[in-house]
């Protein structure tokens, strides 16, 4: 049990009156995601070019702001291309693979309930930029690989949840997902469509990727590029995982392919049914992912998000501070700062670039890190972008009450994918 005089100390820290000796500052013992906004301003004013006007196409707006995120992309040497996969468990239907053991998951979890209707399969892969993922499948291990029906995607974009990623907190197994029993179990056992999920830029297992050491390396790119092109990535592992796939040009095996490296042994993926569903910071990545990826069959944002232009100043919220300094996701978000009306972009013109294709903007009246009005406001503007057969597509709700991604929320999840993926 944690003492009383350290829950005192923790408490002055908080307070910035926590005893030097208990709590080491951040210039000698750095937290994996600090990152030094003023010191990176002070040399991107000299070498970024100035941002497209407002009548430049979204794409080129938003390319501006997330920076060189062809170089962010490839945080490792090289990287999987295509339909190229590495499974550390090399096979389907392994009871323990690397990563289930590294993250005290066994590969299979049962179904159990009355509202269960699939069993689950978890199978550990990496990606893209060697990016460990998780995939979970509808389907009891040594049924899996005989699945014929093409099964809807949905990928699980995470909150800020810098120690674990992922995994194990935002109602993932535990109690979190209450009478769903969490929200990835659920997606699949109940709705039986496959879930993707991987830890972003700087969190979980990627804590060294982020902060400083990212703009050390890409000091012209962004966490959140990064994470974009995280999610365009595994699109293409979609697009290109069917066995049927390997003779087209863009799957093709590439000069870095090894007898280690092979195509994974899962069931056909629909890329034409691929969903973005995230909480807090992964509503930030799914809405600019929906924008600008043509992949993107939806996206549901939970919470975390206030228009950029009406988030300046000294908010209780944090404002545009939180994107860009405290969180670095933007770093020339903070090049407006006091001067937001000048900002390239903002979010009611990524909601408008999603139009048709459906969206839930799930936004708590009691969401710390938002302003609900301006949020509301911004829902408001790009309502009118679904129009005729297209109208309910775009769902908008705003529940006074908190945002905690627990049973409420799940359930509007839930319910949500349901009703886009029949």
């Amino acid at each position: 049990m944690i003492s009383r005089n350290v829950r005192a100390a923790r408490f002055d820290f908080a307070a910035g009156a926590a005893p030097a000796h208990l709590f080491p500052t951040t210039d000698s013992q750095p937290l994996p995601h600090s990152f030094d906004w003023p010191a990176w301003a002070a040399n991107a004013r000299q070498t970024i070019t100035p941002p497209p006007p407002k009548s430049a196409p979204l794409a080129e707006r938003v390319g501006w702001m997330l920076g060189d995120t062809a170089a962010a992309s490839q945080m490792s040497s090289g990287g999987l291309a295509g339909g190229e996969a590495y499974c550390e468990s090399g096979a389907i239907g392994s009871e323990w693979d690397y990563k289930a053991k590294l993250m005290m998951h066994d590969s299979f979890e049962r179904c159990e309930g009355e509202a269960c209707r699939y069993n689950v399969t978890r199978i550990s892969f990496s990606f893209g930029a060697y990016i460990t993922a998780s995939l979970f499948l509808p389907c009891a291990h040594a049924s899996c690989a005989e699945v014929d029906t093409p099964l809807p995607v949905v990928i699980f974009l995470h909150g800020y949840s810098y120690q674990l990623g992922y995994t194990g907190i935002y109602g993932l197994y535990g109690s979190h997902g209450g009478a769903n029993g969490g929200l990835i179990n659920a997606l699949v056992s109940q709705q039986g469509v496959a879930v993707l999920a991987w830890d972003m830029t700087g969190c979980g297992s990627r804590q060294t990727e982020g902060g400083a050491s990212f703009y050390r390396r890409f000091p012209g790119a962004s966490r959140l590029g990064a994470m974009v092109g995280d999610v365009q990535s595994a699109l293409d592992f979609i697009h290109c995982s069917p066995a049927s796939a390997a003779s087209l040009p863009e799957c093709s095996e590439g000069s870095a392919w090894t007898s280690t490296y092979k195509r994974l042994a899962v069931p056909h993926l629909d890329e034409r049914k691929v969903f973005l569903l995230g909480y807090s910071m992964g509503s930030i990545v799914g809405l600019h992912a929906a924008a600008t990826l043509p992949g993107v069959a939806g996206v549901a944002a939970f919470a975390g998000w206030t228009p950029f232009r009406h988030n300046g100043g000294n908010l209780a919220t944090g404002g545009n501070e939180m994107i860009y300094s405290t969180h670095a996701l933007i770093p020339r978000l903070g090049l407006f700062a006091g001067n937001e009306s000048q900002i390239p972009y903002d979010y009611a013109d990524l909601l408008t670039a999603i139009a048709p294709r459906p969206a839930l903007i799930y936004a708590p009246v009691g969401d710390r890190f938002a302003v609900p009005s301006a949020v509301a406001a911004a829902a408001r503007a790009a309502k009118s972008a679904w129009s005729g057969a297209h109208a309910e597509a775009f769902k908008f709700a705003a529940p006074d009450a908190p945002s905690d991604f627990k049973d409420r929320e799940i359930a509007a999840a839930l319910h949500w994918v349901a009703s886009v993926v029949r």
